[in-house]
């Protein structure tokens, strides 16, 4: 019987402890916060607040110049989206220029020459199926069955998908 006594007890003094430690890892866990501090990081409300009120001043001004101030860091392409609402708002693909990569810069270009119908802002694309989008495009707003001639991509033009689309 003292022997069960013992071991009962024995049983109840490293539960105790093994109990209590667990208790205080799981409440200094709930206290903590966590804090990002990698420089990717999303920043807080007041930079994407002051990057949106650059980009609305940018396309109520008219004014590419200041797309710019736009962080860089914060989404890839924001600065390529202000210039290409300031291009599509003034109607003048030549802002898409000042774009750095090209990927946007072509985006920007076909954007343009599409709500403009301008073939020879396509002409400035460097990507072969923005180009053949953007006059795949044009042609079908303007019903104009010259533009399927200018189309690199072989399926576009040999199945006559753009000839297609001409047609009034």
């Amino acid at each position: 019987m003292r022997i069960k006594k013992i071991i009962s007890n024995c049983r109840v003094n490293r539960i105790i402890p093994i109990l209590l430690i667990i208790s205080i890892l799981i409440i200094s866990g709930c206290t903590t916060t966590k804090t990002d501090t990698t420089p990717d990081s999303k920043p807080s409300e007041n930079q994407s607040q002051t990057d949106g009120d650059i980009l609305k001043t940018a396309i109520a001004t008219k004014n590419p110049n200041l797309c710019e101030k736009i962080s860089s860091s914060y989404q890839e392409g924001s600065k390529a989206k202000c210039y290409e609402a300031v291009a599509l708002e003034e109607k003048t693909p030549d802002i898409c220029q000042k774009v750095e990569y090209i990927y946007w810069r072509d985006h920007c270009y076909t954007r343009v020459a599409v709500e403009i119908s301008s073939p020879a802002a396509c002409e400035k694309i460097e990507d072969v199926d923005f180009k053949d989008s953007c006059y795949m495009y044009i042609a079908d707003k303007t019903k104009d069955p010259l533009l399927c001639k200018r189309i690199q991509t072989p399926y576009i033009a040999e199945y006559h998908y753009c000839y297609g689309l001409t047609k009034q």
